[in-house]
């Protein structure tokens, strides 16, 4: 119920902050098929604005396209759906000059150039947009109505309100672009703060104010915890619930789901690696943390660590170990060898992403790891 909590702290939010209206930038639901619990909560929800003369303007996104199936539900009259035939533009009650544009996704999977359709109104006044589109980056899919900053920007649009990147992201500020994010990270990957914009905006001058404010119920968080320098798993248990605790402290009063990485180089490499002692070692972490809200679950524990090898010394050896640190070492160096070498990874179309404006220092680090991972596991085979 994570998400539905958010939401109603979303609604509390509108209502105590006086808002003028709510704009929802697609993929209010998961998936294109929602239950009819979840879209009574939904209602009840925009209800409570209805109640509070708060307008709620939505479009669809595709994880939730016009054409997915949905219980019928009667929304309130303040909630505008903006239709997924062509962008649409409409006035907002009570504030003259103030218009909104939008196009919901016809399909989950939208490969019209939806920002294309968007006019932004002649006369003077605030205009916005409310977009879901996959903005910047790769512009070669036609999965997600892709279009780049410079043709938001180029637009006329004061505002544009985006949805469909899940992550808080803000492109320009005059005009703003903004992505939002979500309100309730949904798996491991969406890990920190999760909320929404809230905007004011001047019409005289065009320019808009942002301030995010965290919505989250649960917060996801991943933590590394070094072994280096610890000879007892007494004390890696005392190190571990330290880091737990200072976590738990920031995240509050959001409960906190963590994923821990055990990492470095230490003594207690080869006893972590003994069957079952991990998962014990995980159960007695969670059994320790409290489960009532805010509580603390222990997600996972993984091990990202390795055995305390002397590897300036092997360096020196006259063995495959000594020559496969001396060759990483040398190619470390190379920067035409390393882009060759890299040159898969970065034509892969998901990887490239993650791989842009890699450093060269980072990928010399890496490479230099990866060699001293060989050796490690060449002594495991011995």
């Amino acid at each position: 119920d994570a998400a539905f909590l958010a939401f109603e702290r979303l609604v509390d939010l509108c209502i105590e902050r006086d808002a003028q209206f709510l704009l929802l930038a697609g993929d209010t639901f998961e998936d294109e098929e929602c239950s009819v619990r979840d879209m009574f909560r939904f209602r009840d929800g925009l209800a409570r604005l209805a109640d509070a003369g708060i307008g709620v303007f939505a479009i669809h996104g595709n994880h939730d396209p016009f054409d997915g199936s949905r219980p019928e539900v009667a929304l309130p009259d303040n909630t505008r759906v903006f239709g997924a035939e062509a962008a649409e533009t409409v006035g907002v009650a009570e504030l003259p000059g103030v218009t909104i544009t939008g196009v919901s996704y016809r399909t989950k999977r939208e490969a019209r150039k939806l920002a294309r359709q968007y006019v932004c109104p002649p006369e003077s006044g605030f205009h916005i947009g409310l977009l879901h589109a996959q903005v910047g980056g790769d512009q070669s899919t036609n999965l997600y109505a892709t279009c780049t900053v410079e043709q938001l920007r180029n637009a006329g649009f004061h505002y544009w309100a985006l949805g469909h990147i899940h992550e808080r992201r803000t492109f320009s500020t005059n005009p703003t672009i903004a992505y939002s994010g979500n309100i309730q990270g949904r798996n491991p990957k969406e890990t920190g703060e999760r909320g929404a914009l809230v905007v004011t905006a001047d019409a005289a001058t065009g320019l808009a104010e942002t301030e995010f404010v965290p919505l989250q119920v649960v917060r996801w968080e991943t933590a590394e915890v070094p072994i280096a320098g610890l000879d007892s798993l007494d004390g890696l248990e005392e190190r571990i619930a330290e880091r737990i605790e200072a976590l738990a402290e920031e995240c509050r009063p959001s409960s906190l789901v963590l994923r821990l990485q055990l990492t470095g180089r230490g003594g207690l490499n080869a006893g972590l690696r003994r069957e079952d002692a991990t998962t014990d070692l995980r159960e007695r972490l969670r059994n320790s943390q409290p489960l009532t809200p805010p509580f603390v679950w222990i997600e996972s524990l993984q091990l990202a660590c390795g055995a305390d090898l002397d590897f300036a010394g092997r360096r020196e050896g006259d063995d495959l170990a000594g020559e496969i640190l001396r060759r990483a070492d040398a190619l470390a160096e190379d920067r035409e060898w390393l882009d060759k070498a890299l040159a898969p990874l970065f034509a892969h179309r998901r990887a490239k992403h993650a791989l842009a404006g890699l450093p060269d220092e980072v990928r010399a680090q890496l490479l230099r790891e990866a060699a001293e991972n060989c050796v490690e596991a060449l002594d495991g085979e011995a």
